[in-house]
């Protein structure tokens, strides 16, 4: 499976705007270059996702839908990937998922960069720059009950 894992893009904070609450916190127009920046270069690199997979929180909803609709693929809000859940949760959505060819996540930190660190086999205190907007891409392998990966890029909004 090729897995897409990307961070939401730059959101409002809570305050600005009258936003009160984290989970209703939008794209900000920064953001949503962002997004559609990454859309039109994945479109670019001619990928097709099996599904895009999302946070039902707004700032990830808002971030996969204008990536999908550059792509034009098939997006579905999971509770898992929101802020409320951590790696566990994370793992279960990529299981439940096994049989795609490819699969796109898009979610938060500090759970995204767990779950790279994880796949990878890598020391969880191992850093990475994980910037919003950001993207990994990882080759897995299912070996028996587990992952297998190897990180085949790791791009942040100035990169692409």
């Amino acid at each position: 499976m090729k897995l897409y894992i990307i961070r939401h893009a730059t959101a409002k904070d809570v305050g600005e705007d009258n936003i009160l609450t984290d989970e209703a916190r939008p794209l900000s127009s920064i953001g949503e270059t962002e997004a559609d920046k990454l859309g039109a270069y994945l479109k670019s690199k001619s990928v097709h996702l099996d599904m895009l997979a999302h946070s039902p929180l707004l700032r990830t909803t808002q971030t996969a839908e204008r990536i999908a609709k550059h792509l034009g693929c098939l997006l579905k809000p999971v509770e898992k990937l929101s802020t409320d859940h951590g790696l566990k949760s994370y793992m279960e959505v990529i299981d439940d998922h096994k049989f795609a060819s490819t699969l796109a996540i898009v979610g938060h930190q500090p759970t995204l960069t767990k779950v790279i660190l994880t796949l990878i086999g890598a020391d969880q205190r191992a850093g990475i720059k994980f910037t919003k907007g950001a993207m990994a891409v990882l080759h897995l392998e299912r070996l028996s009950s587990t992952w297998s990966a190897q990180l085949v890029s790791l791009l942040s909004p100035s990169d692409i």
